[in-house]
Order: structure tokens, then sequence, then C-alpha cells
């Protein structure tokens, strides 16, 4: 509707295709990590907006109620400790709405700050079938990035192998002496070709930096499979959860 942002869903195996390398799997991660930061907002803005109405039923039914029983205390239908506790009852919905509000202007402020503006997103839809715990962490973005890292670092190590001496140098010198009398050899010419060794003093350190390039990618790579492979089965834990929470929830309306 006017005015409703929608909140597009993003999956890992999704992302990437059009950024090749390291730094597309980077912005992949950081658009991922900004798109979760979204949908928790908009969700806790949409509880807090619900936390808000409900306040706001109640506040009414409370008032209704007191001013009923303030009327029957009256005419002498009600006690007046009835009334008093209406009126106790109306005024603490009062507190309750006025904190239901300020969570509410919380969370759109928090909602603006990530998306521009702070309508709360419409996020009731069809559910998409959950995809396969080992192709979205095999297409995780964070993943693909420590994996590129990696591969990066071992390129650097091969290629610090292969080039064990530096590049060949090739000059042109000139010297021109000015002697006096006429002399043939004042001005001479020549080539300098230099062709260096390559020695273990230059090596070690060249090979020592690239391992160790090499060796904190691989652990980077395997602390973000750790990281991921974690997050993820929370993430199935916490829908599963979710799921019996909301058919729970259904049923007691039902019952209400």
């Amino acid at each position: 509707g006017a005015g409703v942002v929608g909140v597009r869903q993003y999956h890992p195996a999704a992302l990437g295709q059009h950024r090749p390398g390291a730094l597309g799997a980077e912005a992949d991660a950081a658009h991922l990590t900004v798109a979760l930061q979204v949908l928790d907002a908009a969700t806790q803005a949409l509880i807090s907006a619900n936390t808000r109405d409900s306040a706001r039923g109640r506040l009414q039914s409370s008032q209704t109620l007191a001013a009923d029983l303030n009327r029957r205390f009256r005419i002498g239908e009600a006690a007046q400790s009835d009334a008093l506790a209406a009126d106790a009852d109306a005024a603490t919905a009062t507190v309750t709405l006025a904190d239901a509000q300020a969570q509410f202007a919380g969370a759109q402020a928090l909602l603006a700050s990530l998306t521009g503006q702070p309508a709360v997103p419409s996020l009731m839809g069809p559910e998409p079938p959950p995809p396969k715990m080992d192709t979205v962490r095999d297409s995780h973005p964070r993943l693909i990035a420590a994996r590129r890292v990696a591969e990066a670092a071992q390129s650097a190590m091969r290629l610090t192998r292969i080039e064990s001496r530096d590049s060949p140098e090739v000059g042109i010198q000139g010297l021109n002496e000015k002697q006096g009398g006429a002399s043939q050899w004042n001005t001479r010419f020549g080539l300098v070709v230099r062709f260096p060794f390559a020695t273990e003093a230059r090596n070690a350190p060249r090979l020592a930096a690239a391992q160790s390039q090499v060796t904190t990618a691989q652990v980077q790579l395997v602390q973000a499979e750790r990281q991921v492979t974690a997050e993820l089965q929370q993430s199935v834990a916490t829908l599963a959860g979710a799921r019996l929470g909301s058919a729970a929830a259904a049923r007691a309306a039902g019952s209400l």
C-alpha cells in the first residue's frame, strides 16, 4: 500500500552472481548484514505497533469499565472499592500505553536510520520454502569472501616461490670526457646488463611472509565456516520454536 516499505527477501545463493572476486563477496556479505538488520528492525517495529494497539484497546476497555463502576457506585449498585480498583486499572493501562508508544517510536527511529523512512514494512506474506543447509552454507557470502582471500594468499605464495630472484636489468651508459687536444676517444657508450641471482637472504623473508598470509587466511576460513554453521543451526532452531509458538498462540487466541 501507499507509504509501506517492502522488505526484500535475500537468499545467500542469489548473491555474488555478478560480483566475482573477494571484493564482490565482501560487498555481498555486507549487503546481507544490512538486510538482516533491516528485517530485524522491521520485525521489532511491527511487534511494537501490535503492542501499542493492544495497550490502546486495553485502556479503552479499562476506562469503559471504570466509568460503568463509578456510575453504579453513585447509584448504590457497586462498592466504592470496585470503582477505585477500576480507576487504578485504567491508570495502569495509561502507563502501559505510554510505554508502548515510546517503544514504537524508538523502533521507528531505528528503522528510519536504516531505510530512510519510518514506515513499518509489511512482513505478512507467503513463507518461502526453507533451503537446504548445505546449499546455504556453501553459498554464504562470508564464506565465499574467506575462500577468495585464502585463494589469493595461496596464489601469492606460488608467485613468491616462482619469482626467486629480481628481474634482469638492462641499461645504457654514456661517458663524455673533455681532454686537451684532439682525441677521438673522448665520448664513450656502454651497455650494462644485470642478472640478479636467487639468494636465501632475499627469499627467506618473502616466503615466510607469504606463508604467514596463507596460514592466517586458512584460519579465518575455518573460523568463518564454524561461525556460519553455528548461525545456521541457531536459525533453524529459532524458526522451529517460532512455528511452535505461533501455533500455540493461535490456539490460545481461539480459546479466548
